[in-house]
């Protein structure tokens, strides 16, 4: 059974921050660092905490468990949130592997994974809970390798 949707602003630096504390064990045995870059505007948007936490959380579980199976040296993630007019913006990227090509496009389609223990159900109902907030996510692989998830929401209203 779904639990109802709570509305209220929530402060995407905060949420970031404590899902990262959520994550610390994982990220820790996995070798994994974790930077928080929330800039000086606070980003507030309008919606569910548990839900966008999700969001977030799964986000972030995909690039640890991707950098854990790679050969990377410095394993890092890194979270940039910004306000962007009326968007308030968190770009999550990592320097893993990145997404395999062809598989960009297909990221978010259910029961689609890259991992062989994957259901491929968590970047879908992702982007479902961030477009039932009104805002888009999308992915893409950075120009020196890793991926990047970006979550556009609208600003919660003053």
């Amino acid at each position: 059974m779904r639990a109802p949707y709570q509305s209220e602003p929530v402060d995407i630096a905060k949420l970031a921050r404590d899902t990262v504390a959520f994550l610390s064990h994982e990220l820790e045995h996995a070798r994994v660092t974790v930077c928080i870059d929330a800039g000086k505007a606070p980003c507030v948007v309008e919606g569910d905490r548990v839900q966008l936490q999700q969001v977030v959380f799964n986000i972030l579980l995909n690039a640890q468990q991707a950098l854990a199976q790679s050969d990377v040296e410095e394993r890092a993630i890194t979270v940039t949130l910004r306000a962007d007019g009326d968007w308030a913006v968190a770009t999550i990227d990592d320097n893993g592997p990145g997404i395999p090509s062809g598989d960009v496009e297909r990221v978010f389609e259910s029961f689609r994974s890259t991992k062989s223990y994957g259901m491929g159900i968590g970047l879908s109902v992702c982007r479902s809970i961030v477009q039932r907030h009104g805002g888009q996510l999308s992915a893409s692989n950075l120009p020196g390798g890793g991926a990047r998830f970006q979550i556009r929401l609208p600003v919660a209203a003053d």
